[in-house]
């Protein structure tokens, strides 16, 4: 079978979530009544449909038992690079008849993955967060249900479920009342899916230590979303609360709802990822705390991935928090201004695909040491960084960042632009060998650096909110000969023009 099988079935698992590998399809319409057929010929179409499908266990040993059939294959994992591999079975049980053809179902597999503790190891190496709950994640393990409905025309309705359970442990209790995922695609189509997650209630409580215990509980909430034939997309996801008892009283966490849409989105394989526009928008985010409301807004995401004329590409991602600064001024009264929004922009222009994908796996490689103690970099996430540097320089593949905060007395920025200038003509071998020297030589480097690096800061605050926050002395003694005032602004420039380093237009001694 596939190890991407297993990886995602174990990351989906350790998440209460689910996402097919496959990129999925459209819902058309829901499934129509199959014809009755004879128990052979039902026998023949569901072997026939299984192996064909995207979901079936590869190289598995398919055998017909009873009115079923059964698919079972045994492999090791690898999970890290150092650890040893656990070894996995992977059990499909096929099941057909004349009731779920009437339900548009030629079969239903219901995967089981065994055994228990090889699989709890795993959910656990491919957390994304250390796993501090031994009991949680074993709960999840032994109820977790996997199921696909296997249509016509290569549709396909996959269910991923947590039923309930419960689990104590020390005066300590955790109970899930479960949820489930369900998506509805075609294999054949590209990125076209319709998702819905229901979530029931989660509590937890703790005993703690004189009297110093609570109880935390996730109200129940659903969501759907989705990618269309027309390259739109849409999220919704109702409104979320989350309330904690303890000795402090009662407090509560509450989102109004998700809501996102998108458009040109297409799933590019060589980039790996989507491309097109898409925004997120979390509102009405607010905090209650024994009957104190404070309102702390909505938060915004915006990402847009484009593939340019000569094949790499271009890749913006935005984040805003969209603050009433008024309730938090209430709310925190040491806090000197209103804070109205906060904008963080990073745009990468000209990237490959090849340097994007050594970048996220040095970055993996050197997360899953960090994960074991050690701050040590990997030899092989070092060749991956190297490998992306050199693309990134034959690219010209340019970053910008914008980071802006708006308050009630005033704003600050800062605008930063870097990459390779695009009449650069030094080879990525001649900055490689610069970068492997530099210990010894800097001046290699900073040579290179100075005549070919595009480099411009700006940085703006305004005084009247350097007054309000009470850095105006500090700005216009210890920082005087860094920053200009012009237009009520205190501004700080430096960029690299004609290989030379200007601070505010005043050429640097170095």
């Amino acid at each position: 079978m596939q190890y991407k099988l297993l990886l995602s079935t174990a990351i989906t698992a350790a998440l209460l979530a689910a996402c097919s590998d496959d990129k999925p399809a459209e819902k058309k319409s829901e499934p129509v009544k199959l014809a009755a057929v004879s128990t052979e010929q039902m026998a023949d179409e569901a072997e026939a449909r299984y192996k064909s499908s995207s979901e079936a266990i590869e190289d598995s040993e398919y055998r017909r038992e009873g009115s079923g059939a059964i698919a079972t294959i045994t492999r090791p994992l690898p999970l890290q690079e150092s650890a040893e591999p656990v070894t996995l079975t992977v059990t499909d049980t096929i099941t057909y008849g004349q009731e779920l053809r009437d339900q548009g179902v030629i079969a239903r597999v219901e995967r089981r993955i065994t055994p228990h503790d090889a699989l709890v190891s795993t959910m656990k190496a491919l957390a994304p967060v250390p796993v501090t709950d031994e009991n949680m994640v074993n709960g999840i393990a032994g109820h977790l249900q996997l199921r696909n409905d296997l249509l016509a025309d290569n549709n396909i309705r996959s269910t991923f479920a947590v039923t309930p359970f419960q689990t104590q442990d020390d005066g300590n209790s955790f109970d899930f009342k479960g949820m489930q995922y369900e998506t509805y695609y075609n294999e054949k189509s590209a990125d076209i899916f319709d998702g819905q997650l229901n979530v029931e209630p989660i509590t937890m409580t703790s005993s703690g230590k004189e009297g110093k215990g609570g109880t935390a509980t996730l109200t129940a909430f659903k969501g759907n979303w989705g990618n269309k034939a027309d390259g739109s997309a849409y999220l919704s996801v109702d409104p979320i609360k989350i309330e904690a008892t303890d000795i402090n009283g009662l407090s509560a966490l509450e989102i109004a709802g998700i809501k996102g849409s998108g458009s040109g989105v297409a799933y590019d394989d060589t980039f790996g990822a989507f491309l097109g526009k898409g925004d997120i928008s979390i509102n009405n985010i607010r905090y209650t705390n024994n009957g104190r409301v404070t309102n702390i807004g909505d938060i915004i995401f915006d990402l847009d991935n484009n593939k340019t004329a000569a094949g790499n590409y271009n890749s913006t991602f935005g984040l805003t928090f969209k603050l009433d600064g008024a309730s938090l001024q209430q709310s925190i009264p040491m806090l000197p201004v209103a804070p109205k929004n906060l904008r963080l922009n990073v745009t990468v222009n000209d990237i490959s695909a090849r340097a994007n994908t050594n970048l996220s796996e040095a970055m993996q490689l050197i997360g899953e040491q960090a994960q074991q103690g050690s701050n040590n970099m990997p030899a092989a996430a070092q060749d991956k960084l190297n490998a992306a540097l050199a693309d990134l320089i034959r690219d010209k593949t340019r970053l910008t960042a914008d980071l802006l905060a708006e308050t009630d007395s005033g704003s600050a920025s800062v605008n930063a632009h870097l990459g390779i200038r695009k009449d650069s003509s030094d080879s990525a071998e001649t900055w490689q060998a610069a970068l492997n020297e530099a210990k010894e030589n800097p001046a290699t480097l900073q040579n290179l650096l100075k005549n070919n690096l595009d480099l411009n800061i700006d940085a703006r605050i305004s005084k009247s909110l350097t007054d309000k926050i009470g850095l105006t002395p500090m700005i216009e003694g210890r920082g005087a000969m860094f920053v200009t005032l012009s237009d009520g602004e205190y501004r700080l420039k430096i960029e690299n023009s004609d290989g030379k380093i200007k601070l505010n237009g005043m050429p640097l001694p170095f």
